[in-house]
């Protein structure tokens, strides 16, 4: 069996020495992937993982392992492209936490009021296309701290998880929905459209609250049957991965 793990959390740079990343560890991932080690044994694992994540030590697991380290929304994008054009993949267990946004560009207050001098009329629409316009810093380079304002600038980045299925229908997919502070109900209503505009076989809903108010990190499985099961622990959750793994 053919496993893709994605794990951790992206990194969109500001510049060299500056990036935006979130609280997304590995530790998720590395837990799924030791369930699968323990109980899945002979199976061909792809692990993609950001730099600065967790990520098994290769010479101290299975030789079936692939690790593709990535940075980015836009090379995970990549990774994934190329992992699943270049094998046939079974299960695509996608964990990381995607950026839902990229740095576009970086500029000052300054860039701003020079920008907007140059035109005479400021109606919205000519205001929004004179601020894209702005060139920003070079951002290739660590940026100056001079300014006392500085402004960035971030575009969205491509869905991963829509293009999965995109690419392979075939694949078993299990994608992940994190909320913040949202009822039941709104978790899993917006897991269960997850579900669906991705066409995921399941989706592992967790709300953030939740997880720092019993420190633990309980989840719902929710497939189309709705939810299927509930678990209270990064242990479990791999443990019922496995569980569903082995009936595809």
């Amino acid at each position: 069996m053919n496993i893709v793990i994605t794990a951790g959390g992206t990194n969109e740079k500001i510049d060299e020495v500056r990036h935006i990343t979130n609280m997304s560890s590995g530790k998720l991932g590395m837990e799924i992937y030791s369930q699968i080690e323990l109980n899945l044994i002979g199976s061909k694992i792809f692990y993609i993982y950001p730099k600065g994540s967790l990520f098994p030590a290769k010479n101290l697991y299975s030789p079936n392992l692939t690790l593709i380290e990535v940075n980015d929304t836009a090379s995970v994008e990549k990774a994934v492209r190329e992992v699943i054009t270049n094998n046939k993949i079974d299960v695509f267990i996608h964990a990381m936490a995607i950026s839902d946004y990229t740095v576009d560009k970086v500029f000052s207050m300054d860039d701003i009021i020079n920008k907007l001098s140059e035109v005479a009329s400021l109606d919205k629409d000519i205001l929004a296309d004179t601020i894209r316009n702005i060139n920003g810093f070079d951002k290739s380079n660590k940026i100056s701290s001079k300014s006392e304002e500085m402004f960035i600038s971030m575009k969205k980045t491509p869905k991963i998880i829509d293009m999965i299925k995109e690419l392979d229908s075939n694949i078993f997919l299990i994608s992940f929905k994190l909320l913040d502070g949202v009822s039941n109900k709104e978790l899993i209503d917006v897991a269960q459209k997850q579900l669906v505009r991705t066409n995921s076989n399941y989706v592992i809903a967790n709300d953030l609250s939740e997880i720092r108010l019993k420190e633990s990190h309980q989840a719902y499985f929710i497939s189309e049957l709705g939810v299927e099961k509930i678990v209270s622990s990064k242990e479990e959750i791999g443990k019922e991965i496995i569980n569903i793994i082995k009936e595809v």
